[in-house]
């Protein structure tokens, strides 16, 4: 099974073009069975009124759930799940929102993306999430997906962008609960042009055995993605 997150910045390049197209292109080449994407707009202005969750999972033969973070330019703005696996429920659980005089750096409102897959007849519980750029956002989202995470004994699986360092403490919060499958690797997601940090993950229960972990390296996007082949113990 491969495991794919990717933050599309909107459908747009490195060189911030405006072409879903690119994006669509690197997911394809690379087949995932289940897709996580970050900073996906639904019917805004800026984009065409294009529902990009919508269009990708058509175009790819995926079934999908989008997650709404904020209203936006005329349409939605957020996160979404595509899966080749049947999406049997899946919900958007807004992380809390903090008081005016906690705000800063950019704040905006953030969701937990939660949804239950049949994978070959099994319950996997797969969560995406785009954290926010300043430390009290990460730390109400961290404790928003600790609390969700501890609900189940399913194989589960977390991806997104966290916007933190592998050696950020809330990083090692979230190990807690699941694994890194990059841990052990020393590729950088961000920014495509310059490859200054890795703050994209997947991470996965002990229930997934990881074969191979890699960054592809792509222009389509200020993002390189992450693609894992995964295992799922018997």
């Amino acid at each position: 099974m491969r495991l794919m997150t990717y933050n599309i910045q909107s459908g747009r390049d490195a060189f911030k073009n405006l072409d879903l197209t690119k994006c669509e292109e690197t997911i394809r080449e690379f087949d995932p069975d289940i897709l996580a994407l970050n900073e996906v707009r639904m019917k805004t202005r800026d984009v065409g009124d294009t529902e990009q969750a919508k269009v990708l999972a058509e175009n790819l033969h995926m079934h999908f759930y989008f997650a709404k973070a904020i209203d936006y330019n005329g349409g939605e703005y957020g996160i979404a799940l595509l899966s080749k696996f049947p999406i049997v429920r899946a919900e958007s659980i807004p992380v809390p929102s903090l008081p005016e005089e906690q705000r800063e750096v950019r704040y905006e409102d953030r969701v937990l993306l939660k949804a239950q897959l049949s994978v070959n007849g099994k319950n996997v519980i797969a969560f995406v999430s785009h954290f926010g750029l300043s430390n009290a956002e990460r730390e109400s989202a961290t404790a928003l997906f600790e609390r969700e995470i501890s609900k189940t004994k399913d194989p589960a699986i977390f991806m997104g962008d966290l916007n933190m360092k592998p050696d950020d403490l809330l990083i090692q919060k979230i190990k807690q609960h699941l694994r890194d499958l990059s841990e052990n690797e020393s590729f950088l997601t961000h920014h495509t042009l310059t490859l200054e940090a890795r703050i994209d993950y997947i991470f996965a229960s002990d229930h997934f055995a990881c074969e191979k972990i890699f960054s592809p390296y792509s222009t389509s996007s200020d993002h390189l993605p992450i693609v894992a082949d995964v295992k799922m113990n018997a």
